[in-house]
């Protein structure tokens, strides 16, 4: 294609100098060499393949050459029979043909022979001689037919000369001596025929000779590498990108940003050129010049320094004989027959790539491997790490830095020791080794440059004389760094990545976009190493945040703890697996009561002392609550409430069977097994374990319509190779969107609702979704000083239409000062924490948070209040509405209900001495209701330890027969027994404080035993 050259712009024009001063065989100009602006340029794009075995093919043309010549001195010619040539006598043909048969007996018994000894090793090196494996199109080239076409070509010789008679050639008369014209000249025609039989021994010993050197060549690349054009590539490093597609920090072992060839700058090029292989354009991958000289000044030195490596040597090099890769880095061997044998495979190897590749695309690859010093690798990131700009926009003094330092990357990096700290400054150090050895190697490739003709001496000076400390782009700490508000969001990234992938982002170069929000990321830092008002309590106290969208389950930030500015450090948010208490129950329990029972909000639960399966644990409320009797499910959410969790999980497991439960939490991403799960897990304790995140997800979906969407801090991902990894935001349906919207709403009345429980902090001009959950140390922590059922963990999970946020505060381990003083809980630092998250989500992303959408399927009931199933309003009974899922809307008569017959049952005895009169009453309790909406909730556990409570009673759900007679007796305190009976479960005698009680009934003769307060 022809072209002006006015119509080229200055990339074009570029290149063209470039080729015109580097190619050979690329570009060519018109006759008169010159190139103006009238001119037209052609430039031919094809490129010229030397063939690594036209050596072999020359080789057989200089045998049959030599063949063939020796035909022509010999003149071979048909003779007639029974005649010669005049010019000889009778005598003369006798001895030359008698010479000649025994010459040619000789000559064929030689070479017949030489070729039967050495037949089997001539065979047996065939096997072993490789051809080097080069991907030669329409070249089908067989060693063993070569050599025995060389066979053949003797063996036609001995053969032609057996059957041809010869003609001597007639000799040129003398014009001067006519008398010499008449004489035979002297046996000229044996000196001729011996020199054929030396030429040919010679030629024999030559194919000797190089088949030796064949199977030697052969024993050499045996193992060697097979040549893959992708394996000369190098990996870039993996790069985290933020949600606003600002890149976060790069990850590797290695540092590096492939560029392509056109990126690269001629004064680049022309300083590699120069100081490592300046006929780089015109060999095929192996320089025999420079080889033999480096062999030559190797053996005159005896140090064996110089390589000849060509720069497609010291890439196939770096590619399969030396491998960088931190600790397991490998080394070339170099020493005795196995460097010979690497040294002979890499120049095999770099013939290949010769052929198979562009040239430009191997001094790319070259360019982008190599070691710049540190953990930098290739040209793109040298540029930025030494002067803070792209390869593409470097300049001479900079080019020839960067060419010069690869000899020895650490002695002629001038960053070491370059700045000093007196203590109170770091200054610039211009005197130091380093910088001195940067600053001679770089004007020593300026030197090699000028020879080559690459710069004129004016630019070569002129570079010398720029400062290299005035180029440098700083201290060498700051490059790559990344804001330490960015840790934690990091370490939970490649633990993702690997996780979810199963690569090593270190390792497997890929782009990483996350979901990270900067801005939220810094506030989320700031709140936790107390960098606001708003601080610890504790001075050994602990914190993970998370703030995560709820539709798609992006994490748009993380708190991982204080100080996390380290890589890899414990990361709370991630990792951490906490009691969650009672944060757990509105996506346990309860969903699943609106779920799978087909609970309405106004659900009555009882709220009752429990004897966990019967044994002597008695499970109370928090805060010294007492126990309430029945309430709507709302109030029980709103006090979070232990009794009535428990015996809402344990009538799920009892109607679905446990595997249903722990099937249900492993979906919402919370790890249950048969083995660790019990009824405990309704109050979040036992083995119920999660991480922030694991808690922050679970609560999402019910702001998401009962869809489980995993956590997730990436985006997607982009390999290298082409393939993309994407993270789901869709999730799962893992209850119905009724369920979850009816937990919602129960969540939206702990805000808002008239209970004190921390969460009135959260209240705003749109609807706030939260849980707390507090868990202690029992018992556990009295060898250090911490009181017993003192706080350890201290949960707050609030939401909006659009996010979630999580808080947890705590402590790491159980050690002396490791707990909460109910002034620290009463301080609400969760509470507030949360609340300015939620203030700075609105302001920050411009948003106007709005109540939760409700399903059709979300319908309000009237019924009567305590009664289920779910009766019409009527006879007389209190009403009480609440939302339901209309398929679980039907109700029934209060005629239907069938109320259960239970006898009077003794639960417990009790005295109480008047402070009046000194009298004692003793009391019966248990039997059934009492008046005024009261009933008894009393238990007892299997061992016959009871707890005597009286609460509210919304229904009457049961029809008591009562005992006709209560009996019992009193041990006073100095021994004497007292029997009494009585009517009533009640009766009044003297007594002290400290005396047995003990009584049974007409409907019961089991003993119930108790003391007087």
């Amino acid at each position: 294609m022809k072209r002006n050259i006015d119509e080229l712009n200055d990339s074009e024009l570029r290149r063209l100098k470039q080729r015109l001063k580097r190619s050979r065989n690329i570009v060519t100009i018109n006759d008169n060499k010159t190139i103006t602006s009238e001119e037209k340029i052609e430039v031919e794009e094809e490129k010229t393949k030397e063939n690594p075995l036209d050596s072999f093919y020359e080789a057989k043309k200089e045998i049959e050459t030599i063949i063939e010549k020796n035909h022509q001195e010999i003149s071979l010619k048909p003779a007639k029979e029974n005649t010669i040539e005049e010019t000889a006598t009778e005598d003369n043909k006798t001895v030359l043909l008698n010479n000649t048969k025994e010459n040619i007996l000789l000559v064929e018994t030689k070479l017949h022979d030489s070729f039967d000894k050495t037949k089997d090793k001539l065979k047996n090196s065939l096997k072993t001689i490789k051809v080097p494996d080069i991907h030669l199109p329409e070249t089908n080239f067989d060693v063993k037919d070569f050599f025995n076409k060389i066979k053949n070509s003797f063996i036609s010789l001995i053969q032609k000369l057996k059957n041809h008679k010869f003609s001597l050639p007639k000799l040129k008369k003398d014009p001067i001596d006519e008398k010499a014209a008449d004489e035979p000249r002297p046996k000229a025609s044996k000196k001729i025929f011996v020199f054929a039989i030396i030429t040919s021994v010679v030629v024999f010993i030559g194919l000797c000779v190089l088949i030796g050197c064949l199977v030697f060549a052969g024993k050499l690349l045996e193992g060697k590498p097979e040549f893959h054009a992708e394996d000369l590539e190098s990996p870039n490093s993996t790069i985290i990108i933020d949600a606003e597609g600002n890149e976060i920090v790069e990850l590797g072992l290695y540092l590096r940003q492939n560029i392509s060839y056109d990126e690269m700058p001629s004064c680049l090029i022309d300083a590699f050129l120069a100081v490592e292989d300046s006929r780089y354009f015109s060999h095929i991958g192996f320089d025999l010049p420079r080889f033999l000289k480096a062999a030559l000044v190797n053996l005159s030195s005896g140090d064996f320094s110089q390589g000849g490596s060509t720069m497609t040597m010291q890439l196939v090099k770096n590619s399969y004989f030396q491998i960088d890769a931190g600790t397991d880095s490998t080394i070339a061997d170099r020493e005795g027959m196995s460097g010979v044998k690497r040294k002979m495979q890499e120049i095999v190897l770099a013939i290949e790539a010769n052929y198979n590749l562009d040239k430009e695309q191997v001094i790319a690859l070259f360019l982008n491997k190599i070691n710049f010093g540190n953990n930098i690798r290739g040209i793109e990131k040298a540029a930025q790490y030494y002067f803070n700009k792209s390869a593409t926009d470097l300049n001479l003094a900079e080019s020839a830095f960067l060419a010069g330092i690869i000899n020895a990357p650490n002695n002629y990096n001038p960053y070491n020791e370059l700045y000093k700290n007196d203590g109170n400054n770091i200054y610039l150090n211009p005197d130091t080794e380093y910088l001195e050895n940067a600053v001679k190697r770089r004007n020593e490739v300026l030197d090699l440059m000028l020879y080559h003709g690459y710069i004129t001496e004016e630019e070569a000076e002129l570079t010398k004389c720029i400062k290299m400390e005035d180029l440098l782009s700083g201290i060498p700490d700051k490059f790559n760094t990344y804001s330490e508000y960015y840790q934690s969001y990091i370490d939970a990234v490649i633990d993702e990545v690997i996780e979810e992938t199963g690569k090593d982002p270190y390792t497997v170069p890929m782009k990483i976009y996350t979901n990270m929000d900067p801005y939220m990321q810094e506030l989320v830092y700031n709140l936790q190493n107390q960098n606001t008002d708003l601080k610890y309590t504790r001075k050994k106290e602990q914190s993970a945040i998370v703030v995560m969208n709820n539709q798609t389950g992006a994490l748009i930030a993380l708190g991982g703890g204080t100080d996390q500015s380290e890589a890899r450090q414990f990361n709370r948010a991630t990792s951490a697996n906490i009691q969650p208490g009672s944060a757990i129950k509105p996506i346990l329990e309860y969903v699943l009561a609106f779920d799978r029972l087909g609970w309405a909000t106004s659900h009555t639960v009882t709220d009752k002392p429990i004897y966990l399966y019967g044994s002597e644990v008695l499970i109370v409320n928090a805060g010294n609550q007492g126990y309430t009797g029945d309430m709507t499910v709302m109030e029980a959410i709103a006090r979070s409430l232990n009794t009535p969790a428990i015996l809402t999980l344990e009538e799920l497991c009892e109607k679905f069977g446990e595997e249903e439960i722990i099937k249900y939490l492993n979906s919402i991403g919370i790890k249950a097994t048969k083995d660790s799960f019990d009824l405990q897990w309704a109050i979040g304790g036992a083995q119920c374990m999660v991480t922030p995140v694991q808690l922050a997800s679970a609560h999402a979906m019910l702001i998401n319509d009962g869809m489980y969407v995993k956590g997730h801090t990436i985006d997607h991902i982009d390999y290298d190779d082409g393939t993309t990894y994407v993270a789901d935001t869709v999730g799962t349906r893992v209850v119905s969107s009724a369920a979850a919207y009816l937990t919602a709403y129960c969540e939206a009345y702990n805000v808002s609702g008239p209970y004190f429980n921390y969460m009135q902090i959260l209240k705003h001009d749109y609807p706030v979704y939260a849980k707390t959950g507090t868990t202690d140390w029992g018992s556990s922590g009295r060898s250090y000083k911490i009181p017993t059922g003192s706080p350890k963990d201290s949960w707050l999970v609030c939401q909006t239409n659009n996010y979630t946020i999580t808080v947890w505060l705590g402590f790491d381990k159980l050690e002396e000062g490791a707990y909460f003083r109910y002034s620290d809980i009463n301080y609400n630092l969760k509470g507030k924490w949360a609340k300015l998250l939620l203030n700075e989500l609105e302001e920050h992303f411009d948003y106007n948070p709005q109540e939760i959408e409700r399903p059709e399927e979300v319908v309000e009931i009237k019924h009567i209040k305590g009664a289920y199933p779910y009766c019409k309003p009527g006879g007389g009974y209190a009403t009480i509405t609440g939302l339901i899922d209309e398929k679980n809307a039907n109700l029934i008569s209060v005629n239907e209900i069938e109320k259960e017959t239970i006898y009077g049952t003794l639960t417990g005895m009790s005295g109480v001495i008047s402070e009046e009169d000194g009298s004692l009453t003793i009391y019966w309790h248990g039997f059934g209701s009492y008046a005024d909406g009261m009933q008894d909730i009393s238990a007892s556990s299997i061992t016959g330890k009871s707890t005597h409570a009286v609460g509210r009673c919304y229904f009457q759900r049961y029809v008591y027969i009562n005992p006709d007679e209560y009996y019992g007796y009193i041990i006073h305190s100095d021994g004497y027994k007292e029997d009494f009976s009585s009517s009533e479960p009640s009766y009044t005698t003297y007594g002290s404080s400290g005396d047995t009680i003990c009584g049974w009934t007409s409907a019961s003769g089991d003993v119930v035993c108790g003391k007087v307060d």
